[in-house]
C-alpha cells in the first residue's frame, strides 16, 4: 500500500475519456470556484497562449493531481485538483461550444468536426461504437454537480429559473466567463482588418486546444492508500481554494462512515451548524 505512479502529465494525456476516468468522491466539496479563481485561469490561459504562439514548447504548471486507485472497483479517485480539473472540462466546453457556433454562422462543417473533437478528447466520448448508450466522461463529478453538468453545459439543456443550488450556479457561472474569455480573443481577431477572418479562427482555436491541452501540465500521483491519499489531500492543495475546517471535518465523518451513513453524511452535510 503506498504510492504506485508518480509522474508529470499533459492535460491531454489526463483527461482523454479513451485512456482514464476519474471519479469525485462524496467526501469531496462541491464545485466552489468564484470569479477571482476562474479570472486567474483565463489569464494564464491566454498569457501561456501567447507564449506558445512564440515557442511551441513552452508550458504551464498546475500544481498536483492526487489520485486513490481503487483495489475493488477498479476506480481512479480524483482526492486532490478536481476544481481544476473541472474546470479546465469547463473550458473546453466553452471552447467547443463557440466553435460550432462560429461554424454554423458562416457555414463551415469543418468546425462542426473539430467542436466535437475537442469534446471527444477532453470531456466525454461514446464509447458503444452503435451498440447501445455508454458514455465514458473524464470526470464523473459528485452527486451534488454531476447530474446539473452533464444536463446543462454537456447537454446545453436550459438552465431552470428555481431549485438550481448555488454550487452548481457557480458552474453555470464559469462556463459563461470561459465563453467571454474566448469570445473577447475572437474578437480581436475580427477587428484586426487584414486578417483572413476564417483561417485566423481556425487557427486560433486549435492553438487554444494545443495551449490547454498540450501546454497545461500536472504533477499526477496516484496511490492505492485510502488513507495516504486522504493525507496528501489535506496537506497539499495546489492552485485551488483554500480548505477550510469544515471540509476535513466532513473528510474524517466519511473515512469512518458505513455506506449508508456516508450518503447521509452527503446529502445533510451543511457546515453552518459549525458556526456560532
Amino acid at each position: 500500500m503506498a504510492i504506485v505512479d508518480f509522474q508529470k502529465k499533459t492535460v491531454t494525456s489526463l483527461l482523454s475519456p479513451r485512456s482514464a476516468q476519474y471519479y469525485i468522491p462524496d467526501n469531496q466539496r462541491t464545485f466552489s470556484w468564484t470569479d477571482d479563481q476562474v479570472d486567474d485561469l483565463m489569464e494564464d490561459i491566454k498569457s501561456t497562449y501567447v507564449e506558445i504562439k512564440q515557442d511551441q514548447t513552452a508550458s504551464h504548471f498546475m500544481g498536483l493531481i492526487v489520485l486513490y486507485k481503487d483495489k475493488q472497483d477498479q476506480k481512479s479517485y480524483v482526492y486532490d485538483g478536481q476544481q481544476r480539473m473541472t474546470n479546465l472540462i469547463l473550458f473546453f466546453k466553452a471552447l467547443s461550444d463557440l466553435y460550432r457556433k462560429i461554424g454554423a454562422h458562416h457555414q463551415i462543417p469543418q468546425y462542426e468536426v473539430f467542436a466535437s473533437k475537442i469534446v471527444s478528447w477532453f470531456i466525454y466520448e461514446d464509447t458503444s461504437y452503435g451498440q447501445g448508450e455508454e458514455i465514458a466522461y473524464s470526470l464523473t463529478l459528485g452527486r451534488a454537480n454531476d447530474s446539473f453538468i452533464k444536463d446543462h453545459i454537456y447537454e446545453n439543456n436550459p438552465i431552470p429559473r428555481r431549485g438550481v443550488s448555488e454550487t452548481n450556479r457557480l458552474i453555470h457561472k464559469a462556463y459563461n466567463k470561459y465563453c467571454t474569455g474566448i469570445q473577447e480573443m475572437v474578437k480581436k481577431i475580427e477587428e484586426t482588418e487584414d486578417l483572413n477572418f476564417i483561417e485566423a479562427i481556425k487557427g486560433l482555436f486549435m492553438t487554444l486546444q494545443k495551449t490547454v491541452g498540450d501546454g497545461f501540465q500536472f504533477l499526477v500521483v496516484e496511490t492505492d492508500d485510502i488513507n495516504q491519499a486522504y493525507e496528501i489531500f489535506e496537506t497539499l492543495n495546489a492552485r485551488g481554494k483554500e480548505l477550510e475546517t469544515a471540509d476535513l471535518l466532513k473528510n474524517h465523518l466519511l473515512m469512518g462512515a458505513n455506506t449508508r451513513n456516508k450518503v447521509a453524511i452527503q446529502e445533510n452535510w451543511d457546515p453552518d451548524f459549525l458556526t456560532c
